[in-house]
């Protein structure tokens, strides 16, 4: 079968915790859709004033990925399952798992 390509975002922040972190969700995010893995990779390249404006700013660009992303049958059975009696749970407890982690992000 076809294999996920990582898209790559550049930010120009020096490397910590929140770096990372932001660097991991916006890979995720830009992850390729279906038939992306056939299109060339971006780069985004975005200067702000802290993370979540970065964030924002590399959110705009990839905008159409994000939304093509999210509309695969993979991401809509995941978000079924999330919304069901069985998904409901597990999905709560990750999200407070991630917010005892990372506070900063909630």
């Amino acid at each position: 079968g076809k294999g996920r390509v990582l898209r790559c975002v550049r930010i120009e922040r020096p490397p910590g915790r929140q770096a990372m972190m932001a660097a991991m969700w916006a890979a995720l995010w830009l992850c390729a859709g279906a038939g992306a893995e056939d299109a060339r990779p971006p780069v985004y390249t975005v200067r702000g004033e802290g993370y979540y404006d970065v964030g924002r700013q590399v959110g705009e660009l990839a905008r159409e990925r994000i939304v093509g992303w999210l509309q695969t049958d993979e991401m809509a059975g995941l978000a079924a399952w999330c919304a069901s009696a069985a998904g409901r749970g597990v999905f709560r407890a990750l999200k407070e798992a991630n917010a005892a982690a990372f506070p900063e992000y909630v």
